[in-house]
């Protein structure tokens, strides 16, 4: 009976220590799978980084070759050619109409004066007077033109030098816009210079 009785303990206590063991290797693979779970995670999180960023450097790499395709375009090199030409040729005619508006100002004035002269000069204002002041609000108003030419002729000349940029080439055209307003502005100084001559020639 004794040896029954403890032949039962010897068996209980074993079976608590199985237990035991079987506890802690069941916690141990429950900590093991959560782990692994976790690393599963993080690696699928840094696996959805890596292909996010993929795609932005294929879409980068992608806006790049066409850029690149569009500079080297015949249509986009035969843009800058053309643009070249006609700043060439703003360029060129830009001196020779200023010089043009200059002598037909100078010419209108020295009618005016004439015109004064034959009047008897019953004006208020000395012909001399009226005719320093016109004199002078030209000049002012040339040099102003001439300034914002010079500006905007600058800035051409530093995008001409790096026109492989597409923003430059936009910015150069704008540029362009503004030459074209200013040969404009100058065509118009003229045929308005031109007109009053023509008045003045009819009156002396």
């Amino acid at each position: 009976s004794r040896e029954r009785s403890a032949l039962v303990r010897s068996w209980a206590a074993a079976t608590r220590q199985k237990s035991k063991e079987k506890q802690k290797l069941l916690h141990y693979i429950q900590n093991l799978k959560s782990f692994a779970e976790d690393e599963r995670f993080e690696w699928i999180q840094q696996m959805t980084r890596l292909v996010r960023e993929k795609l932005t450097l294929q879409k980068q790499l992608e806006a790049y070759a066409n850029s690149r395709k569009m500079f080297g375009s015949p249509q986009m090199i035969e843009d800058q050619a053309e643009i070249k030409r006609f700043v060439a040729e703003v360029r060129a005619s830009e001196a020779a109409a200023q010089n043009e508006n200059l002598r037909l100002r100078q010419k209108v004035e020295q009618l005016e004066r004439r015109i004064e002269d034959n009047r008897g000069g019953k004006s208020n204002i000395p012909a001399s007077d009226r005719s320093m002041l016109a004199v002078q609000q030209e000049l002012e108003h040339q040099k102003r033109a001439s300034h914002k030419l010079e500006e905007e002729n600058e800035r051409l000349r530093i995008l001409l030098d790096r026109s492989g940029n597409a923003t430059d080439n936009t910015r150069l055209l704008d540029i362009i816009g503004s030459l074209k307003a200013e040969r404009d502005l100058l065509r118009d100084e003229k045929e308005a210079l031109a007109r009053r001559n023509k008045e003045l020639e009819g009156e002396v």
